[in-house]
């Protein structure tokens, strides 16, 4: 009777140890897929934001030299090149960095996916109100180097100004910020689910 018990208890640890095992295999194998997961959508934003960088700094070259060229007065050819210069450092300053995916620093990347949401929020609000600022400024220069003095020209030109404004919007807003905000949540989400909390 005494060996009987004993037998089934070794094999019920035997059962245990190799259910742990399963279980801790497992829990290996999730891991390794979240960290793969979080490589992946990191590695695209920070494609995405490269791309910003270089577009924006094409921009840049073109507006600035559009405007000098055509002969533009000084102050607003400088004021346009500051304005798009501040524009492609700011780009290089909301890229988000290398992240390190490891266990040990979900937390950290978390944190620092908010402070990427965060911020392109904000340079998003910042940014409209200089860019309607500089399209006024704009709108009033040109109609001045061209002479121009008709209202129906004036607000066909302002037509135009707005009209180009929302294709560059567009464009900006669906084909790089808005693809990135929501990749960042969704890996901010799956970071929760292990560690409960994203806050910095």
């Amino acid at each position: 009777m005494e060996n009987n018990r004993d037998i089934q208890l070794e094999e019920m640890r035997a059962q245990l140890n190799l259910l742990r095992e399963k279980l801790d295999a497992q829990t290996e194998i999730n891991d390794r897929q979240l960290r793969k997961a979080l490589r992946t959508g990191t590695d695209s934003i920070q494609l995405r934001d490269n791309i910003g960088v270089v577009a924006a700094f094409v921009a840049a070259l073109f507006v600035t030299a559009t405007v000098y060229f055509n002969s533009y007065p000084m102050a607003f050819v400088v004021a346009t090149g500051v304005f798009l210069a501040l524009n492609v450092v700011m780009c290089l300053f909301l890229r988000l960095g290398k992240v390190r995916i490891a266990a040990d620093n979900m937390v950290d990347t978390g944190r620092q996916l908010v402070r990427y949401r965060r911020n392109n929020q904000c340079s998003l609000a910042i940014g409209m109100i200089c860019v309607i600022a500089w399209s006024c400024w704009y709108l009033y220069e040109t109609a001045m180097r061209f002479g121009i003095e008709n209202p129906k020209e004036i607000v066909g030109l302002a037509a135009c100004v707005c009209f180009g404004g929302c294709i560059g919007f567009c464009i900006g807003y669906f084909g790089q910020y808005r693809p990135n905000m929501k990749k960042a949540q969704a890996l901010l989400d799956q970071i929760e689910e292990v560690t409960g909390t994203t806050e910095p």
